[in-house]
């Protein structure tokens, strides 16, 4: 089944999803770097086991922990940032 669209409430993914392929799905531009899916990407940004409710931000989403299974990222809320405004000088 295709995943849903990402809007501004959030789309649940599995922490196993590639992060190639929700790019392409969602039409993010998420920069996994070494990271292969969503769930080791958060893992690797926050540097230590994620817990139920950690947030990341990465390329314009935030990434938040909805649920852990033991030691792996069992599934994740993808929300896109809307566009920042720019900042005041």
């Amino acid at each position: 089944d295709p995943l849903p669209v990402a809007g501004k409430d959030g789309t649940t993914v599995p922490g196993d999803s590639e992060i190639e392929v929700l790019n392409k799905q969602l039409d993010l531009t998420i920069d996994g770097g070494e990271h292969q899916t969503i769930g080791g990407l958060v893992f690797g940004a926050l540097g230590r086991l994620p817990n139920k409710g950690d947030q990341v931000q990465q390329d314009g989403v935030v990434l938040e922990v909805l649920e852990m299974d033991k030691l792996r990222v069992d599934k994740v809320k993808l929300v896109v940032l809307e566009d920042a405004p720019p900042e005041a000088s």
